[in-house]
């Protein structure tokens, strides 16, 4: 049930921001007057750097919510042994740098 309510909503998320990669990559590229061959590499270059962004943009955000939602998830019935050592793992993590 996780997965298909996930992969619905990733879906959904995939095909706007292919949406917007149609209107502010795809078009302007085509509105532009470069020889087609030149537009190609253009919106190849243009994929190339914007996947891996969006990507890591992505997943950052999603595990930052996640952590903050089980944060708030423990807050409301967690133990207190539990508490502690989230606690602890999170200072260990901020004075360490680990993400």
């Amino acid at each position: 049930m996780l997965a298909r309510e996930h992969h619905e909503a990733t879906r959904a998320i995939a095909e706007r921001a292919v949406e917007m990669f149609d209107a502010h990559v795809r078009e302007p590229l085509r509105a532009s007057g470069l020889p087609d061959d030149e537009k190609a590499a253009e919106l190849v270059a243009a994929f190339r750097v914007l996947l891996p962004s969006v990507t890591a943009l992505v997943a950052h955000h999603f595990r930052r919510t996640l952590l903050a939602v089980a944060q708030a998830h423990l807050e409301r019935v967690g133990e207190p042994v539990e508490l502690a050592a989230v606690d602890a793992e999170s200072r260990r993590r901020v004075e360490g740098g680990a993400s």
